[in-house]
């Protein structure tokens, strides 16, 4: 099975991103047979990955364990990406859709309606 996620600061993307340095529609990921795949959506800002310390701008890559991704100036760790992703499953119509992706006071990105994990605001 294949699932595709859309990263952006527009609201109706999977994962959305309220930082002015991501484009609408930023990025597109997707996992498929256990791989996830990143492709930049002729984003403004670029798409970058972070590996060994090293920032690559990146049109198309592979994501594992370990990497971070940059949107625009927002970066995010393989493991948050993973989770902000789990979030943008459709609930059932019980529940309450999943909130966006904000920056913290403190620069981090967390959920908008959970506390910050980097400073417990």
């Amino acid at each position: 099975m294949t699932e595709s996620f859309l990263v952006g600061r527009d609201k109706t993307c999977d994962i959305a991103i309220a930082d002015d340095s991501v484009s609408r529609l930023h990025a597109e990921f997707t996992i498929s047979g256990g791989k996830i795949l990143l492709l930049d959506r002729g984003s403004s800002n670029g798409t970058h990955i972070f590996r060994n310390n090293q920032r690559e701008r990146v049109t198309q890559a592979a994501l594992a364990a370990g990497d971070k991704v940059q949107f625009g100036t927002v970066t995010l760790t393989f493991e948050q990406l993973l989770y902000a992703a789990q979030g943008s499953v459709k609930p059932p119509a019980s529940q309450p859709p999943s909130p966006k992706l904000v920056r913290c006071g403190c620069g981090a990105v967390k959920r908008s309606n959970q506390k910050c994990l980097e400073c417990k605001q």
